[in-house]
């Protein structure tokens, strides 16, 4: 039985016609399955349980790539930590029943479905080992404290 998926980062844009899709039969058995949204998976996300405004586009060709120290509170703990941002769109607004955890100015790191058990972050956990442990290690563990 499945329990979590991630939803992966891509250098799609959400706009794009092309731009691929996250099946619909996750989403209907998502009260089941654990869901982590990683960067374009958080985009698709935002526009999915919400609508296209929630993600501010970038100019066609615009990538930004930059490393950011973060301290993640909710809705699990870690200690401060660099993370790698790389991105063409962000997300600027949430859907109803998610929440904002992580805001930065106009855009929003970290959203949670807590309805749907949905975690949705902007920044690439993946790009470096000690984060990357950090982040899954933290993520894993919190999802058998709560299937336990």
């Amino acid at each position: 039985m499945l329990d979590a998926i991630i939803v992966s980062g891509s250098d799609y844009r959400i706009i794009d016609r092309m731009s691929p899709k996250v099946p619909e039969i996750i989403f209907t058995h998502s009260n089941k399955i654990h869901i982590l949204a990683i960067c374009y998976g958080m985009q698709y996300i935002a526009v999915r349980f919400g609508k296209f405004s929630n993600v501010r586009m970038r100019d066609a060709g615009y990538i930004k790539n930059y490393d950011k120290a973060l301290r993640i509170r909710y809705p699990f703990a870690i200690a401060k930590t660099i993370y790698r941002y790389k991105h063409n769109d962000i997300v600027i607004k949430v859907g109803k029943n998610m929440e904002a955890v992580m805001k930065r100015k106009d855009m929003i790191d970290i959203l949670y479905h807590k309805k749907r058990d949905i975690l949705g972050i902007q920044f690439h956990p993946e790009y470096y080992v000690k984060s990357g442990k950090l982040f899954f290690g933290s993520w894993l563990s919190w999802l058998s404290l709560r299937n336990s």
